[in-house]
């Protein structure tokens, strides 16, 4: 299977006369055999939270990484997206201890 997807993150106009980085991220990922399956990640960083970019950018890329890394027969259960975004939300917590910051400054709301 083919598949065409388009997708951007920009910075928004409050963003640019604050002079604050963009907070948004997306992943997009076909997969499996002939790229059958596609998984999306999108998030918004929460603009009170100091490195909110680098929270979405990481929970997409864990996101989509994760989500294919579920075996074919369990992949479409809600135990296994669960386990997927507790597992992204670990990873949060990890690089929030590697940069010595508090995990809410890490602090987004992703899809």
């Amino acid at each position: 299977m083919h598949w065409t997807t388009l997708g951007e993150s920009v910075i928004g106009t409050s963003h640019l006369s604050r002079q604050l980085p963009c907070q948004d991220a997306h992943c997009v990922l076909p997969f499996g055999e002939g790229g059958n399956w596609l998984v999306i990640a999108v998030a918004d960083g929460a603009g009170s939270a100091a490195f909110s970019q680098v929270g979405a950018r990481l929970v997409c890329d864990a996101l989509v990484r994760l989500v294919v890394e579920i075996p074919e027969s369990c992949r479409c259960t809600r135990a296994s997206v669960i386990g997927a975004v507790a597992r992204a939300r670990e990873e949060l917590l990890i690089e929030a201890d590697r940069l010595n910051i508090s995990a809410r400054e890490l602090a987004c709301t992703a899809l």
